[in-house]
């Protein structure tokens, strides 16, 4: 391999690299995002401790999208809601 070749192919793989990092703080910055958006979402309902409301959002926030699972805990890490397959079942 000569050196221009050898050149490119290093170029090309840091730039692939940067591109990797820069795809994961974008999807972390939306993660952080969604989260941000669920917890507004889901505030007065825990609060209340209306379950039947948390299961509902939970299965509407779930459905139709790529999330295989939506679980709802309190600070006591006790299930409130649930929805979409467990996994492995």
């Amino acid at each position: 391999m000569g050196v221009a070749a050898g050149t490119c192919l290093i170029c090309t793989a840091a730039l692939w690299l940067e591109r990797q990092g820069r795809l994961e703080e974008q999807a972390r910055a939306y993660g952080e995002a969604v989260l941000g958006a669920l917890a507004e979402l889901l505030a007065e309902p825990v609060l209340q401790g209306d379950l039947l409301s948390l299961t509902v959002l939970a299965r509407r926030l779930q459905a139709g999208t790529p999330i295989a699972r939506l679980e709802i805990y309190d600070v006591n890490r006790q299930l409130l809601a649930q929805a979409g397959e467990a996994p492995g079942a």
